[in-house]
């Protein structure tokens, strides 16, 4: 799972193959990803942190900067809510 500003909640997709995980992890279907779509963010720095059963395993900061005007945007779908233009 993925959390951005501890408040959006979003689920990463856990399998994917990554044969340079082998020889450390016995086995290669242990790649994880995460689809966001970055027009939903507000224009600033956000945090992004992963976790896996609960516990914090890494954290990054990232800054958004969206060439769509918020005004413009249409409600979408996000993490199980909606937004109505955009994020936080």
């Amino acid at each position: 799972m993925a959390l951005i500003d501890d408040v959006h909640q979003l689920q990463a997709v856990y399998g994917t193959g990554r044969e340079d995980t082998r020889a450390m992890c016995n086995d290669a279907d242990n790649g994880f990803s995460l689809l966001v779509n970055w027009n939903l963010l507000a224009n600033r720095t956000h945090t992004l942190r992963a976790l896996a059963d609960g516990v914090e395993f890494a954290r990054v900061s990232f800054t958004v900067s969206n060439l769509v005007e918020p005004e413009k945007r249409q409600k979408r779908r996000v993490g199980g809510g909606y937004s109505s233009n955009r994020m936080g």
